[in-house]
C-alpha cells in the first residue's frame, strides 16, 4: 500500500464563527489529535483519536474528520462544543492513496486511477491518470489537480470534474513535485530538489506559469499561501517567506532558521504556526519579520491534516471575524476600496488588508498620522502628517508624491479631481496639483475640521475661532458663517444645499451652501464626533458626556443613547437604519432604528474610529492597536446624503448644491 506522500494544510478560516473551528494533527502512525483554534493565538486538544491500525491520510472539511486506514475511510463529526459523534466506517474495494473533500463530492486516488464519488461513496466517476498518483487537490468544485511522477519528471495535471478530462499540463523535468497550494487566483508549486512555480490560474483553462526559480539545494517540505506572502518551509528546518503581491516578480523578504526535527507548519492570516519535535511554536508575521507570540509544548505535531476551508452560516451579530495587531494605536477611520480597506495608525503607517483582514502591504511616513485617510477616484491614498507634508500613496502601496506644506495635517483632505485641499495647522488652507501648491489662504483660526467640496468647484470648512468660510476654486471668500464657538466636528451635507457642523458649546447648526442659517439645536454638551445624515431623515452625532444624539432633519429631538464615555468616532448607518459607533469606553455599538441596543464588542482600547460598513462587515480600529473586523447582518452602507465619516467608504463625496 501505498503511503501519502506529503501532507499540506490549508487553515480553516472560520476562527469567528459561533461554532468551534477544527484542525487535526498526526502525533504518531497510529493516533491523530482534534485541536480546536477557534481561538487562533492559543489552540487547545479537544479530542483524540487512536487507530488500531495504521493512520495513512487525514483531511479536515469543515467540523468532519474523513480517516483513512488502507481501504477504509472512517468519518468522525466535531459538534460546535467539541464532542465527537460516533465513527461511520465505509470499506472501499481499493487502498486509498490520498483524498480530498469539496462540498459533497470526494475525490479519492488509488495507484494511477482517480475515484469521484459522493458523500457517502457511491461511484461519480473514474479516470485514469496513466501513471501513480501522489496526490489529489480539488482547487475549486468544478476542477480537481492531480500530482504525479512519470520517469523523474514531476507533473501537476488540471481535470473538470464533470467531464474527466486533461485540461491543462505542467511537466517539472528537473525535478519532482513536493507540495502545492491553492490561494485565490493562484497555484503555488515547490519541488522536492528545490524549484518554486507560480501558476496564475485566474483563467482556469488557460494556467500561465508567471515565475519559477530554483531555491536553496536543500529539499523542500511543504508550501503555505497566506495573504500576498507564501510560506516555503525546506527540509533542514528553514523556512522563507516570499511576498507575493506582484506574483511576476516576488520578493524573498525573509529567511528563518527553526533547524532539524522542524516536521511542517501551517498559516492562518499573519499567524505562523510551526511544528517541531518538541512541541508547537506560534509566531506573527509583522513588517517583514516573525514575532514569537506562544509555545505549546504538549502539542507534539508531526504533520497537519489537510483541511479544506468551508463557511459555517451560523455567525452571531458582534461576533469578531478577525483582527489585525498593527501595534500602534488607531485612532482615525477607515477608508475601502475595491477589494481592501485601508486605514493607519499613530506611529505614521498606512496598511492596507483585504476583506479577510489579510495583510497587503503597509507605507511608512515620516512622522505620526491622526488624519483620517481618503481615497480619489484613481484610489490613490491621501493623507496629512504630522510632518507638515501630504502623502499620496498608490493602491499596491508606493509613494507617488510627497508635498511640503506650512503646518501639521491632522483633519481629512478634500478631493476634487487632480485638485487636493488641505487644512493646515499653520492657519492655512492649501490648493495642491500635481505635487505643486496652487495657492494657498491664512485664516484667523487654524482650520479644525474636514473640506467639502461640492459640485460647483467651491469648498466649505469650519475653524478654532467659530467660522464656516466658503472658498471658491481659485481660493476667494465666498461667504463666512460665524458659529458660537469653536467647530468641532466633521461636516456633513444632505445634498439638497444644507450643511450641518457641531460645536465645542454643544450646538448643532444647519445652515445653507450660500451661509444661511437654517435651524441650531442645544445638546447641552461639546459636540465631539462629526455629524451624520441618513436616507431615514436623521441627523446625529456623539457627545463629550458619552451621548449619541439623533434629531429630524427640522432639528427636532428624536431620541438618544447613552455610551459610558466620551463618542469621538463618527457614526455610520447601514442600509437597514442601524446605527454603529465607537466609544472612549472601548466598545462599539451596534443600535438598531429606535435607539435600542443590539450588540456591542469590548477591545482593550477607546475606539475612536469611526466605523467603515461593507456587506456583512464592520470595520473599525482601536488604540489598543488592533483592526477590526466584525460581523453583523447588513447589506452594507446606507444610500442617505452622508451616512458616515466624510460620506462615504472613500471620504471623498462630493457636495451637491441643489
Amino acid at each position: 500500500m501505498k503511503k501519502f506522500a506529503f501532507i499540506t494544510l490549508i487553515l480553516l478560516v472560520v476562527a469567528a464563527f459561533s461554532v468551534s473551528s477544527i484542525t487535526v494533527y498526526q502525533e504518531n502512525p497510529q493516533k491523530a489529535v482534534v485541536l480546536d483554534i477557534t481561538d487562533p493565538f492559543s489552540p487547545k486538544i479537544i479530542q483524540n483519536i487512536r487507530s488500531d491500525t495504521t493512520i495513512n491520510n487525514i483531511m479536515v472539511y469543515g467540523r468532519v474528520v474523513y480517516l483513512v486506514e488502507g481501504s477504509k475511510v472512517r468519518i468522525l463529526k466535531i459538534d460546535e462544543n467539541g464532542e465527537a459523534s460516533s465513527w461511520e466506517d465505509y470499506d472501499l474495494p481499493y487502498t486509498v492513496d490520498s483524498l480530498d473533500v469539496f462540498g459533497r463530492t470526494i475525490a479519492l486516488s488509488h495507484g494511477s486511477a482517480l475515484f469521484l464519488t459522493d458523500s457517502r461513496f457511491q461511484p461519480l466517476g473514474t479516470l485514469s491518470a496513466g501513471k501513480s498518483l501522489k496526490s489529489v487537490h480539488f482547487f475549486d468544485e468544478n476542477h480537481v489537480l492531480l500530482v504525479f511522477e512519470n520517469d523523474g519528471v514531476g507533473m501537476v495535471d488540471i481535470f473538470k470534474v464533470s467531464d474527466p478530462r486533461l485540461m491543462w499540463r505542467l511537466e517539472v523535468k528537473d525535478d519532482v513535485i513536493q507540495d502545492l497550494a491553492c490561494y485565490n487566483d493562484y497555484i503555488y508549486v515547490v519541488g522536492k530538489k528545490g524549484l518554486f512555480f507560480i501558476i496564475d490560474v485566474s483563467d482556469i483553462s488557460k494556467p500561465k506559469v508567471l515565475f519559477y526559480t530554483k531555491l536553496l539545494e536543500e529539499p523542500l517540505r511543504v508550501v503555505k499561501a497566506s495573504g500576498s506572502n507564501v510560506y516555503i518551509l525546506f527540509k533542514n528546518g528553514e523556512l522563507s517567506v516570499v511576498d507575493v503581491s506582484d506574483p511576476i516578480e516576488p520578493r524573498f523578504v525573509l529567511k528563518k532558521a527553526f533547524g532539524p526535527g522542524t516536521s511542517d507548519l501551517f498559516v492562518y492570516k499573519d499567524l505562523v504556526y510551526v511544528a517541531r519535535y518538541n512541541g508547537l511554536y506560534v509566531y506573527e508575521y509583522q513588517h517583514e519579520s516573525l514575532k514569537f507570540v506562544d509555545y505549546f509544548p504538549e502539542i507534539s505535531a508531526k504533520s497537519f491534516a489537510m483541511v479544506r476551508s468551508i463557511e459555517i452560516p451560523t455567525k452571531e451579530p458582534g461576533t469578531v471575524l478577525w483582527s489585525y495587531n498593527a501595534g500602534s494605536e488607531i485612532r482615525s477611520s477607515p477608508v475601502s476600496y475595491g477589494e481592501a480597506i485601508f486605514f493607519s495608525s499613530i506611529n505614521g503607517t498606512i496598511y492596507s488588508v483585504d476583506l479577510n483582514g489579510t495583510f497587503k502591504w503597509s507605507y511608512r511616513t515620516k512622522f505620526l498620522i491622526n488624519a483620517p485617510l481618503v481615497v480619489d477616484k484613481d484610489g490613490r491614498i491621501v493623507i496629512g502628517c504630522w510632518d507638515n507634508h501630504l502623502y499620496i500613496v498608490s493602491p499596491d502601496g508606493r509613494l507617488v508624491d510627497r508635498v511640503k506644506l506650512g503646518g501639521d495635517i491632522t483633519k481629512p483632505v478634500g478631493v476634487l479631481g487632480k485638485r487636493i485641499y488641505v487644512g493646515a495647522e499653520d492657519g492655512k488652507v492649501y490648493a495642491v496639483e500635481d505635487g505643486k501648491i496652487v495657492w494657498s489662504r491664512q485664516f484667523t483660526g487654524w482650520p479644525t475640521t474636514n473640506i467639502l467640496v461640492d459640485n460647483e468647484g467651491a469648498i466649505y470648512f469650519g475653524t478654532s475661532d467659530g467660522k464656516i468660510y466658503s472658498l471658491s476654486y481659485s481660493g476667494n471668500v465666498l461667504w463666512v458663517f460665524h458659529a458660537s464657538s469653536w467647530v468641532t466636528s466633521y461636516l456633513a451635507s444632505d445634498q439638497v444645499g444644507g450643511i450641518y457642523f457641531g460645536t465645542a458649546d454643544g450646538m448643532i447648526y444647519k445652515i445653507t451652501t450660500k451661509g444661511e442659517l437654517v435651524w441650531k439645536y442645544d445638546v447641552g454638551s461639546d459636540i465631539t464626533s462629526g455629524i451624520v445624515v441618513d436616507s431615514f431623515g436623521r441627523v446625529m452625532a456623539g457627545t463629550k458626556d458619552g451621548r449619541l444624539v439623533v434629531l429630524d432633519r427640522k432639528g427636532n429631538f428624536q431620541w438618544q443613547f447613552m455610551a459610558k464615555a466620551q463618542i469621538r468616532s463618527t457614526p455610520a448607518v447601514s442600509k437597514e437604519g442601524n446605527i454603529y459607533f465607537g466609544s472612549d469606553d472601548g466598545y462599539i455599538y451596534a443600535l438598531s432604528m429606535d435607539g435600542t441596543l443590539r450588540w456591542k464588542y469590548l477591545t482593550s482600547g477607546k475606539v475612536t474610529s469611526s466605523p467603515l460598513i461593507l456587506k456583512n462587515l464592520v470595520a473599525f480600529g482601536s488604540t489598543d492597536g488592533r483592526f477590526y473586523g466584525v460581523y453583523d447582518e447588513t447589506e452594507g452602507l446606507d444610500d442617505g446624503p452622508w451616512p458616515m465619516c466624510c460620506g462615504n467608504q472613500m471620504h471623498s463625496k462630493i457636495v451637491k448644491t441643489h
